[in-house]
């Protein structure tokens, strides 16, 4: 997968701010297998190389790893801010 990182705004499709609805849609459009992990104050959906953290139905984290093969030096990215859950 080889998506573009844009830091504090989205990677590839996949934006801040994205509902829970629309980013579900994308997934499953794109044929992508996904868990959801529902959490007392979030939700994780975590596919192959990418985890996507909400809360309150709306897209607060995406996480990056694993063969992601988008343009960043770094192994792992953290785009968003939820002190409490990360993967």
């Amino acid at each position: 997968m080889k998506l573009q990182i844009i830091p504090g705004e989205s990677v590839g499709k996949y934006k801040l701010g994205m509902t829970y609805h629309k980013l579900i849609k994308t997934i499953q459009l794109e044929n992508i297998a996904y868990k959801k992990i529902v959490l007392p104050t979030c939700i994780k959906i975590v596919t192959k190389n990418m985890v996507f953290l909400l809360v309150n139905n709306v897209i607060m984290q995406i996480t990056v790893y694993g063969d992601f093969k988008g343009i960043w030096p770094f192994p792992r990215i953290f785009i968003g801010y939820c002190s409490q859950y990360s993967p």
